[in-house]
């Protein structure tokens, strides 16, 4: 059984793996996938493993249907290092 339901695998903890940058890994069996992926691509979008356990955020380190949002900065963030990376096109 993995340790986890899902990994993210950005630029930051990609250096003994550079064949998994900037992907998405989901175990068969995890729980609320749409929160589980959309939590996971905005780990390799904001090229981090931090997590925010303030209430209904979508990085809390557990993926539940409520923890659905994103503050300013982590979407700012989001944005700023995905489109740095050439992960997401520029947004008029």
């Amino acid at each position: 059984m993995p340790a986890f339901d899902a990994e993210a695998i950005g630029r930051g903890n990609s250096r003994t793996r550079p064949e998994l940058t900037d992907s998405v890994w989901v175990a068969r069996g995890a729980r609320d996938l749409g929160i589980v992926v959309a939590h996971e691509l905005a780990h390799v979008l904001m090229d981090s493993g931090v997590h925010d356990n303030t209430p209904e955020n979508l990085m809390a380190a557990s993926t539940t249907p409520q923890n659905t949002q994103l503050t300013a900065a982590q979407c700012a963030r989001l944005t700023a290092t995905g489109q740095r990376h050439g992960l997401l096109r520029g947004v008029d």
